[in-house]
């Protein structure tokens, strides 16, 4: 209704216009306590989504402040765990390279025990290798002495039979001489037939003195050979040598 209407109203004193003031003052009252009634109910309304939006963001704030703390104690616990383990894995680790470090020196002194042991092994192979080479060649020295003392006394032995062999034509002719004549050419013959004999037994006896002389030697240094070592050891450790 505008305000021309409502002046005329307001002019019109019949009853007709009163009443029609009155119907709109109540029509009015009616609106007016409507618009209350509506508007505490959008009120009311609002209130409710207003709580309901609080309770909700009340509920989303401990959810979040919960996720959050078990988040926190989430990562809190994989840290602890982490760290742990790196702590773990530290004493693990030392443990292992104290370990190692122990077998390395074990492995160091059984090394040192085998590389004893194979020089000890080796000094006395030496040992048994030079007294078997010196034995050996000892032994050479002394075969080749009784192979010269055998060869000394055989020429020895030759020697005299041709001396014996050169004094039976000297010996005839002193028995065949008994006062008859002086037959020369025979005894020319005689002579040079020992004179003959005496030339070999001279050179058996100069061979037999020079293989008597490779005996004497030969035996004396086999047993030179044989006999250096014990007087090696009876020296003092200054005076000694290898």
């Amino acid at each position: 209704m505008d305000k021309k209407g409502i002046g005329s109203l307001l002019e019109d004193k019949s009853p007709l216009g009163l009443g029609g003031l009155a119907d709109a003052q109540l029509k009015g009252k009616g609106l007016l306590s409507q618009y209350y009634s509506d508007n505490e109910k959008m009120r009311d309304s609002f209130e409710k989504e207003f709580v309901q939006l609080s309770n909700k963001l009340a509920k989303l704030e401990r959810h979040f402040e919960d996720s959050w703390t078990d988040r926190n104690k989430r990562i809190e616990n994989q840290i602890s765990a982490i760290a742990h383990q790196v702590s773990k894995m530290d004493g693990d680790t030392n443990a292992a390279i104290s370990a190692l470090y122990d077998d390395i020196d074990n492995a160091k002194s059984i090394s040192m025990e085998k590389i004893n042991y194979l020089s000890e092994s080796v000094s006395q192979a030496d040992e048994i290798v030079g007294h078997l080479a010196k034995t050996a060649v000892a032994g050479g020295y002394s075969v080749a002495a009784g192979k010269e003392g055998q060869a000394a006394d055989k020429m020895r032995q030759y020697a005299v039979s041709f001396f014996v062999l050169a004094g039976f034509p000297v010996a005839y002719l002193v028995f065949e001489s008994g006062g008859g004549a002086i037959d020369w050419p025979h005894i020319a013959s005689k002579v040079f037939l020992s004179i003959f004999m005496l030339a070999p037994a001279t050179y058996l006896v100069r061979e037999s003195s020079r293989h008597r002389e490779q005996e004497i030697t030969n035996r004396k240094k086999g047993m030179d050979l044989a006999t250096i070592d014990p007087f090696l050891k009876s020296l003092p450790e200054s005076k000694s040598y290898n």
